[in-house]
């Protein structure tokens, strides 16, 4: 949901995307507490192959107009190797407004 670049460094695919919240407006929040990025948000995400079933995830947000400095998350991304699992369609909760609908309440 925003202008983005991506490119491999290495055996990293790194992805920077801007403009994230000029698209659509309320959509800019971190997470259901509020906390939120402006409109001069620059994202920088890191996808590096670990081993045959990890990817490790980081993401740094630079964003002067909210943050005093740039701040980064990281985690490991595991693929689900248990004999007979699988996937759930992200259609499954479509139309779920449940969230969206806690949140604005609050407000």
């Amino acid at each position: 949901m925003g202008d983005s670049r991506d490119r491999w460094e290495g055996n990293t695919l790194v992805v920077e995307t801007t403009n994230l919240a000029a698209r659509l407006a309320n959509r800019n929040w971190l997470d259901q507490a509020g906390n939120f990025y402006s409109d001069n948000v620059h994202q920088v995400q890191r996808f590096s192959l670990v081993d045959a079933d990890t990817i490790l995830y980081q993401a740094t947000l630079t964003d002067p107009t909210v943050f005093t400095r740039p701040w980064t998350l990281a985690m490991p991304l595991r693929r689900n190797t248990d004999k007979g699992s699988e996937l759930l369609e992200f259609a499954c909760h479509e139309g779920n407004r449940a969230v969206e609908l806690s949140v604005r309440d609050r407000r």
